[in-house]
C-alpha cells in the first residue's frame, strides 16, 4: 500500500487502498493501475454530481467566477451564446450592454414555459426584455439574451460556473488529488473497490463497503451543507435547585 504526503491524497494513495481493500496488494495484475484509475474517476464525476445536486448547485469548488472560459464577448445583433462545454451548473450571469466600466447587471435566468406567445426565440429582436430586467435562457448550452445588443463589448458577458472536475491523473499537479473535502477522499477507494469486488461476485464485501460508503456520503454532504455557517453551539449551563 503506497501512503501519499500527509497534506494530500493521491493517485498512488487512492489505489493503493483500493488494492488494500480487495485483498489485491500480492496480485496487482488482478485490479490494473488503468482500472483502479478508471473505477476513481467515474466515482469522482459520481460525487461531483451528488453534492451539487443535495446542495442545491452551492458548491464553491472547481468554479470559474467571470474568468477564462466564464467571459464571453458580446456581439452587435446576436442573442445566442455558446457555453462552456464543461458547465455543470450556472450560479451567476451578468451583461454589459453599455461598455462601461460598471456597466455589468445580473441577468434574470428565465424558464421557457414562462415566455408569451408573441415572444418567439429570434436573433434579431427583443422577446424577454421586461420588466427592465436583463432576462436569458438557457438552452442546448447555450445562453439567448432577451435584448439583443446593440455594440459589441469585449467580455460582455460574464458566467460564473462549476465546472465539470478534471479527471484525476499520476502526478503531483492540481489534478492529481481530488478537489473535495481531503478527509473524504477515500471514499473513491472505496467505490472502486466495491464495483471490483461484485465483479468477481463477492456481494458480501461489496455491499458491506456500500454501506461504508453511503455513511461518508452522509457526512460529505453535511460538512458542505454546514461549513459557510457562521454560527456556532454554544452550551451554556443550567441552574436547577432540587430543594
Amino acid at each position: 500500500m503506497v501512503i501519499g504526503a500527509a497534506s494530500s491524497t493521491s493517485v498512488a494513495t487512492l489505489r493503493g487502498l483500493a488494492r488494500f481493500l480487495t485483498n489485491t496488494l500480492e496480485n496487482v495484475s488482478s485490479f490494473s493501475d488503468a482500472n483502479i484509475l478508471d473505477l476513481v474517476n467515474i466515482h469522482y464525476r459520481e460525487i461531483q454530481s451528488f453534492l451539487l445536486s443535495n446542495l442545491l448547485n452551492d458548491w464553491k469548488e472547481n468554479t470559474t467566477d467571470g474568468t477564462g472560459s466564464g467571459l464571453i464577448n458580446l456581439v452587435a445583433g446576436t442573442s445566442s451564446y455558446s457555453l462552456a462545454t464543461d458547465l455543470m451548473s450556472i450560479d451567476k450571469i451578468e451583461i454589459n450592454y453599455s461598455n462601461s466600466t460598471n456597466g455589468y447587471e445580473i441577468a434574470n435566468i428565465i424558464k421557457l414555459g414562462s415566455l408569451k406567445e408573441d415572444e418567439a426565440i429570434s436573433n434579431t429582436s427583443n422577446y424577454i426584455d421586461r420588466f427592465g430586467e436583463t432576462n436569458v435562457l438557457i438552452r442546448s448550452n447555450k445562453i439567448v439574451l432577451g435584448k439583443v445588443p446593440s455594440i459589441s463589448v469585449t467580455s460582455g458577458i460574464k458566467v460564473y460556473y462549476t465546472s465539470l472536475i478534471t479527471d484525476l491523473v499520476e502526478g503531483t499537479g492540481s489534478t492529481s488529488t481530488p478537489v473535495f473535502n481531503a478527509s473524504f477522499h477515500h471514499i473513491l477507494s472505496k467505490m472502486a473497490s466495491a464495483d471490483w469486488l461484485a465483479s468477481k461476485d463477492q456481494q458480501t464485501k461489496s455491499q458491506l463497503l456500500m454501506k461504508e460508503v453511503e455513511v461518508l456520503k452522509d457526512a460529505l454532504l453535511n460538512f458542505y451543507s454546514n461549513r459557510d455557517a457562521d454560527d456556532s453551539i454554544r452550551i451554556s449551563p443550567v441552574y436547577t435547585n432540587f430543594k
